[in-house]
């Protein structure tokens, strides 16, 4: 009678929310009087942050374009500086990571109304690759955006001052011009703030266009080789709308947003923000103009499209109540895709410029901007910021959405007809200088990170299923103890041998990590339990039942040794609980009957097996016999090369299991018995088990 139980593992499955780093970085140049302003920042592929802008030499107006790399923390990996500039009118310095994971950086040189353009590559490790000024014309020029093309060339937007128009100039990732184009008004300020690539591999940029005899919101859209497909500009006659960022959305519609004073008396008024959905041919959808109160002015710099399809926006404004001697402040405010109002927060309890955010790996908001709110009042500092999810940064958070007003108000929409040029001249630029900043943390908050994981015993056949329960983690990776590894959360794996094993898991949030070891026992299968076949005895006789194993046995009888004698008929069970390999058991019936037959008078007893173990249970075997007629002759007991591990003529002597003293090993062995009996000599043989 045979049956198998087997153990079902059943793992629940742990959840634990992720936290995320958010913190207040404050860099800035160890004597007060210097400025370092940025107006750029994103995150790098290596978790960390890159920032541009401009940074001072002590309280002069001499300044240099300056990148910046830090880790995932905030901490300062290294700085660049380039050339010679001033900060009034330069305020537009940008930075993007390439497919190849390079840095490109834009900045201009020079001075007010007297400027030209930079462009630089950089290895993420801060090698300079090429540094090239834009020379766009015969006057003052600027760079005011750049992106990476599908074909990683590079595409820039500016003006160029000879007649200030708007400048599209496209370069191959070396550098070397490709194609320069101006549109605009000759003999006016056309400016060009920002662009985005397209779909259909063609170019949209945002800016200002005289139109309507002031500043409109300048709206163009291009081929891939430039040329001119429509040009709208969107505002009314004695107001004024800038254009600051641009988006296509997945559907090919379009965002724009900015400031304007379509709600004031004139442009002369301080400006509201806006911002604008259009279709793919720049017709009008929606536009919402929105402010905070007490009203003064505000400026929206830049345009996140969210995992939920919704528009993050990006705000300087000196609206709103103000903590401190400066209005100005950082803000970020949030519509759904139908332009309705979800919140508006503000940041840093004022004295805050130029705010830009860009989007993180993890769904949050990287805010920079630059203010003389901790030093000064002369020299700017910059301020980086990180949100979690909720865009919450840990400290001097404001939520002012119910100081929030958001209007519309009819405006015109021009088409005018630009004047269009080409050609430019870049050329080499090799100057660099050494300036040195100091970071300070205002609020910063880590994490919670905390590798952990649950496993079960197994067995040798069967795969092991881990679960990291691991707080704060996105990455993982398991190291089996075996060799092998895995990346996942949950993951199963099976080993080759039984075993103990020590198991690592590495976890990380692309910023901190943590490890734990733990040591798994994977356990051998248990060989199939058999008793033997269903015996019949002598009634005067017994038999030794062995449950050959190396796990626990529990017999019906109550005993828990591998080996019993039985000597009355029953049905007996052997079972071995194996932990993680099931249940096993056997059952054997014997039965008894009368012997008549004379000669098993004269057999004796000897058991099939013994474990000379010390626990005083079957720690010995000989002959076992009532008969006092039966005489020993000689015994013997051979192990299986043949070799004489134990002799005796006396019937009451009883082997140890030891040879010469020393134990001898679980094997077979072999008896050989001579009897004396009713006056004959009788032989008999057999095997037997020692089990140690």
């Amino acid at each position: 009678m045979k049956k198998l139980l087997l153990l079902v593992l059943i793992l629940n499955r742990c959840f634990s929310s992720e936290a995320q780093l958010m913190f207040q970085h404050l860099y800035k140049q160890p004597d007060s009087g210097s400025v370092l302003q940025t107006f750029d920042a994103k995150q790098t592929n290596d978790g960390g942050y890159v920032l541009a802008g401009l940074a001072s030499q002590g309280s002069t107006n001499i300044a240099h374009p300056f990148i910046m790399k830090t880790d995932c923390k905030g901490n300062v990996v290294w700085e660049r500086y380039f050339g010679v500039t001033q900060t009034i009118a330069n305020t537009n310095a940008r930075v993007i990571i390439t497919q190849n994971n390079d840095l490109v950086m834009i900045n201009n040189l020079g001075g007010y109304q007297n400027y030209i353009g930079l462009a630089v590559r950089l290895t993420m490790q801060g090698s300079i690759l090429w540094q090239k000024e834009f020379d766009l014309s015969s006057s003052s020029d600027a760079l005011n955006d750049v992106k990476e093309t599908s074909d990683q060339h590079l595409i820039f937007t500016g003006s160029n001052q000879t007649t200030s128009d708007v400048s599209l100039i496209k370069t191959d990732a070396q550098g070397n011009l490709i194609w320069h184009k101006s549109f605009g008004n000759n003999g006016q300020y056309d400016d060009g703030y920002a662009l985005t690539t397209t779909q259909d591999g063609g170019y949209l940029v945002t800016g200002r266009y005289i139109s309507m005899g002031t500043f409109n919101a300048l709206l163009l859209k291009t081929d891939s080789s430039g040329t001119l497909q429509w040009l709208r500009c969107y505002g009314d006659t004695n107001q004024h709308m800038h254009g600051y960022d641009v988006k296509e959305l997945a559907n090919g519609e379009i965002l724009m947003v900015g400031s304007t004073t379509l709600l004031k008396p004139s442009y002369q008024s301080y400006a509201d923000n806006f911002i604008m959905k259009l279709n793919a041919q720049g017709d009008t959808l929606w536009t919402k103009i929105f402010y905070g109160t007490p009203d003064q002015f505000e400026n929206i710099s830049s345009i996140i499209v969210d995992a939920q399809g919704n528009y993050l926006l990006g705000m300087s404004t000196a609206s709103y109540p103000t903590v401190g001697f400066v209005p100005n402040k950082n803000g970020l405010v949030q519509f759904d895709s139908n332009g309705n109002l979800m919140f508006a927060k503000l940041y840093n309890n004022g004295s805050s410029h130029y705010t830009r955010i860009s989007g993180c790996s993890d769904g949050t908001v990287l805010l920079s901007s630059f203010g003389n709110k901790y030093g000064g009042p002369i020299g700017f500092q910059t301020l980086l910021m990180k949100t979690d999810t909720n865009y919450l940064s840990g400290c001097f958070d404001q939520d002012v959405t119910s100081s929030t007003t958001v209007t519309s108000k009819a405006f015109k929409v021009t088409q005018p007809t630009p004047s269009l040029q080409a050609g430019a001249t870049l050329s080499a630029n090799g100057s660099s200088f050494n300036l040195f900043i100091v970071d300070s943390v205002l609020c910063e908050t880590h994490p919670v990170l905390h590798a952990n994981f649950t496993y079960a015993d197994t067995c040798i056949s069967d795969s092991v299923f881990f679960q990291s329960t691991s707080v704060g983690a996105s990455n993982y990776s398991w190291h089996f103890g075996d060799g092998s590894s895995a990346t996942s959360n949950m993951v199963k794996h099976q080993y080759a041998q039984p075993g103990t094993y020590v198991v690592t898991l590495f976890t990380d949030n692309g910023c901190f990590q943590d490890s734990i070891s733990q040591t798994i026992h994977i356990q051998e299968k248990p060989s199939s339990l058999f008793l033997g076949n269903d015996t019949i005895i002598c009634s005067s006789s017994a038999v030794y039942l062995n449950a050959n194993s190396n796990y626990p046995i529990l017999w019906n009888t109550g005993d828990t040794s591998h080996t019993i004698i039985v000597s009355t008929a029953g049905i007996y069970t052997a079972e071995i609980n194996s932990g993680a390999c099931g249940f096993f058991s056997d059952s054997i019936e014997i039965q008894t009957e009368i012997c008549s037959d004379t000669t098993k008078d004269c057999e004796v007893f000897i058991a099939n097996a013994f474990s000379p173990n010390g626990d005083q249970v079957n720690d010995d075997i000989g002959i076992r016999t009532n008969n006092l007629a039966i005489e020993l002759d000689y015994m013997e007991i051979r192990n299986r090369w043949g070799n004489l591990c134990f002799s005796s003529s006396d019937i009451s002597l009883r082997w140890d299991g030891k040879i010469n003293g020393r134990e001898a090993a679980s094997d077979t062995y072999y008896y050989f018995i001579r009897l004396k009996c009713k006056g004959e000599i009788r032989y008999q043989k057999g095997d037997l088990l020692l089990v140690r």
